[in-house]
């Protein structure tokens, strides 16, 4: 069912949810207002729901957590208010999740990161607040991560390598395998621990006398290198976490030495 680009007005009527056999529900571009109905919960078989750019209000209901083939998610350019829910977990098979350009506050849940499918995640322009989960980290496959303009979003973030990440006009500090279009990989100052762990803090980095830094393709990482010219075992690891396997191996062939 597709009704794009019209001028439906009114609300989305319960009875949709008797439509249990549909694949695809776009109502998208229309003038349409009101909440989303709990009963869009019984269309199990969605694979894409896309009701963006109406005037939609309310909160996301948590029977979405029933749509389990859905792959399309878009609900952006709407007035849509409260929490996401953490229902959103059952999405197992979600590709893309757009809900920016809404109201939406509260956090960001940890439960997004059981969506091992996701490569575009678009969050801007909204009033979350809060930490970003760590579990958005591990999420291999994405391509997209956007948060920007939610100026409540705090604390330090380490994306994937190869995942583009914004969070201009945030509080969040994006470090580890950071891509062009974010800011430069950031490790802490002497003696204190380092946050863009993924997994957790790691031994401070001490006796620093040089800096290793390495390029590959359009990523670069900077470091500490001991009295040997060696790079810091933790430093190795905190790469080795969220960067390919094969990392430590390539290292090794691109050390460029700089007098602190």
């Amino acid at each position: 069912m597709n009704l794009n680009a019209n001028k439906l007005s009114g609300a989305i009527p319960p009875e949709i949810g008797n439509l249990f056999m549909l694949t695809t529900l776009q109502i998208s571009a229309n003038p349409i207002s009101g909440p989303i109905p709990d009963s869009i919960g019984n269309l199990v078989n969605l694979q894409t729901l896309q009701l963006r750019q109406n005037q939609l209000n309310g909160s996301i209901p948590v029977s979405i957590g029933n749509l389990v083939k859905l792959k399309y998610l878009w609900l952006f350019n709407n007035t849509l208010s409260g929490s996401i829910p953490a229902e959103i977990r059952n999405l197992v098979n979600l590709k893309e999740l757009r809900l920016d350009y809404n109201q939406l506050n509260g956090s960001i849940p940890k439960e997004i990161g059981n969506l091992k499918n996701l490569t575009v995640l678009r969050l801007p322009y909204n009033q979350l607040s809060g930490r970003i989960p760590v579990s958005i980290g591990y999420l291999e496959k994405l391509q997209w991560f956007v948060v920007n303009d939610n100026q409540g979003l705090n604390g330090t973030f380490t994306p994937q390598c190869f995942t583009d990440t914004i969070a201009i006009n945030t509080a969040v500090i994006l470090c580890g395998c950071a891509s062009l279009s974010s800011p430069a990989v950031s490790f802490p100052t002497l003696g204190a621990p380092d946050e863009c762990l993924a997994s957790g803090p790691a031994t401070s980095l001490l006796k620093r006398t040089q800096i290793f830094s390495a390029a590959i393709g359009s990523y670069k990482y900077t470091c500490n290198l001991d009295s040997n010219g060696n790079p810091y075992q933790d430093c190795l690891n905190t790469m080795a976490k969220i960067c390919p396997p094969d990392f430590g191996h390539r290292v090794k062939t691109i050390l460029i030495r700089i007098s602190v």
